[in-house]
């Protein structure tokens, strides 16, 4: 019976209902003592809101309809929606689950669930909004950071320093060959400020070769050239011959959207080494349609990334390592690139500190700190103590705080050895990488919007016509903080939340964790400590006890060999001659 199932109802209209019906009932029927219940006949659903009437088991009486749900504000033409409808798909743009989900929660906890083309025919109506909301609050902050230059004294307020990067629904790489185009169809590109410690996001731009409809994969075309279908039905951005890996178009017409909209141009302009965004600055500049000449700069952590596979690829290194088997070697070669990367890093790092405006002699120095690191790991410390920042001697020894490597780690230094250790420093600490990075930034905001797009877009739900609009709801997220956004946005839809409520003391309480997380993790050193404790730990461990492998890929697969049976490892020629020694 419906009786035994759920509702979400608003208490003050349930209480002004039942006030009502019992003083109408009593006026009516004054002799009557039946019992008032929900007329399960007449009830009207809409969405997670409903409409009732009651009637009397005993009497025929039956009440008026009542709406026993908030409705939303502002001057709306016809029948308004209801908040907590507003409220939910607000929420639902900020997490990974789709509407089949949220379908089965709610059936889970025997409440009626909306059907599935509900609750796309709402979002549709609500998601628009949010987009509007979030291009306006970029906007603002867009003058907060041209006031804050201005307060600096910056000599051009209105030409900031910015990180770019894009991210795609689907691997880039992963059809090759299996799909007749790239197999991602869907990219999104953010710009965010370095002029902050916040790194707000300032910029945002979404394309989309999906439609629900297809209608833009019909031969035929408009008139006008375009191959879409209806305007606001579509979700299709670009037709699909076109090449979706084109950061330099996807950053030109966000640069294009600050100079336009908010009169803001880009100087320095900070990219992982694949991105092509700075050529969509330096374009610009050269068609004159900015007049601030960009500059290019490396994200410091991919380049470290890159640094550590240049090191554990390179085959000469793998001679230098002390180890007797190749795999042996090899696992060793893997740690040994960690700890030189890291080195490398903090000698650079604090030898920006130790001369802070000059790159020149940040320059000069790191020819001395290199070769100091290469012969620090063949044991001899003599230059460690004349140069190194972070190696002096067996009193301050590199490789006993080392976590990575094993104390007893030790190179043969052999003039061979040494070049090939300095070829390695050299990928990070020659002239033109530390030109490249000498303003140690990064794209990490940019990186962190990545993971939040997919929080909003998950890999298993693909959005058509809505991507481009949860997107936007994820960069209102991270600008605002989660809590904050959904406050924001639901006062811009109509749907305030009162203060001093249960839920707005929760909402406020959960940003203000989501802050002291994140301060927290920025300021606290035990923080840090304790991370490196603990992965010193792991490895000592990985020493004492290394895995053995148990997968083999094919184990169960009948063998093809011509002798009809896998020969052992102890039947190989070296094994066999090393047992008749």
């Amino acid at each position: 019976m419906e009786t035994e199932s759920n509702r979400i109802l608003c208490l003050d209209k349930l209480y002004t209902m039942w006030n009502s019906i019992f003083k109408e009932h009593s006026q009516k029927y004054p002799n009557c003592e039946g019992f008032l219940v929900f007329d399960e006949d007449k009830e009207e659903i809409r969405g997670l809101a409903c409409r009732e009437r009651a009637k009397c088991l005993h009497c025929d009486y039956t009440s008026t309809m009542y709406t026993l749900y908030e409705e939303v504000e502002g001057p709306i033409r016809g029948r308004r929606a209801a908040k907590i409808n507003v409220g939910l798909h607000t929420a639902l743009s900020q997490i990974s689950i789709g509407y089949i989900s949220l379908r089965r929660l709610l059936l889970a906890c025997n409440i009626p669930a909306p059907s599935e083309s509900g609750l796309i025919y709402t979002a549709n109506k609500i998601l628009p909004t949010i987009k509007e909301e979030n291009e306006h609050d970029m906007l603002q902050r867009c003058e907060q950071i041209k006031e804050i230059n201005k307060n600096k004294g910056a000599a051009n307020p209105n030409s900031i320093d910015v990180q770019v990067d894009s991210c795609y629904n689907n691997p880039f790489y992963s059809g090759i060959g299996n799909t007749p185009f790239q197999p991602a169809t869907q990219v999104f590109t953010a710009v965010a400020e370095d002029v902050t410690n916040k790194h707000m996001i300032i910029g945002f731009n979404v394309e989309n070769k999906l439609c629900s409809k297809g209608n833009h994969l019909k031969v035929t075309r408009q008139s006008d050239g375009s191959n879409f279908c209806c305007a606001g039905e579509c979700g299709a951005t670009i037709p699909m011959e076109a090449n979706i890996g084109n950061e330099k178009a996807w950053s030109k017409s966000i640069f294009k959207s600050l100079k336009e909209q908010a009169d803001i141009e880009v100087k320095g302009i900070t990219t992982d080494p694949d991105s092509a965004a700075f050529k969509a600055a330096e374009e610009l500049y050269r068609e004159d349609v900015t007049s601030t000449e960009p500059e290019h700069f490396i994200d410091t952590r991919h380049f470290s990334q890159n640094h550590r596979k240049n090191v554990r690829r390179n085959a000469e290194l793998m001679k230098c390592i002390p180890a007797p088997t190749k795999a042996q070697k090899t696992k060793l070669q893997s740690r040994l690139a960690l700890d030189l990367v890291e080195r490398c890093n903090k000698e650079l790092a604090i030898a920006f500190q130790r001369y802070p405006d000059d790159v020149s002699a940040v320059k000069s120095k790191m020819t001395y700190v290199m070769d100091a690191i290469c012969f620090c790991y063949t044991g001899y410390h003599k230059l460690c103590i004349d140069h190194s920042f972070m190696c002096k001697g067996k009193e301050k020894c590199w490789l006993d705080r080392s976590i990575y490597l094993p104390k007893d780690f030790q190179i043969e230094r052999t003039t061979a050895n040494v070049r090939t250790l300095r070829e390695c420093c050299m990928y990070r600490l020659s002239g033109p990488a530390i030109e490249k990075t000498r303003k140690n930034r990064n794209t990490q905001k940019v990186e962190a919007l990545n993971r939040v797009i997919r929080r909003s877009l998950p890999n298993n739900i693909t959005f058509t016509r809505n991507a481009a609009y949860r997107a936007h709801s994820a960069v209102h997220s991270t600008n605002n903080g989660n809590a904050d956004s959904l406050l924001i946005l639901l006062k811009r839809l109509g749907c305030t939340i009162s203060p001093n409520t249960k839920v707005h003391k929760a909402l406020k309480k959960m940003q203000n964790h989501q802050n002291m997380m994140k301060e927290r993790k920025k300021i606290l050193i035990k923080y840090k400590i304790r991370r490196t404790q603990r992965r010193k730990f792991l490895y000592e461990l990985y020493e004492r006890h290394q895995e053995e492998q148990c997968y083999q890929k094919n184990i169960m697969m009948p063998s093809t060999s011509a002798k009809g049976e896998s020969e052992s490892r102890l039947d190989h020629s070296y094994f066999k001659k090393k047992f008749k020694k």
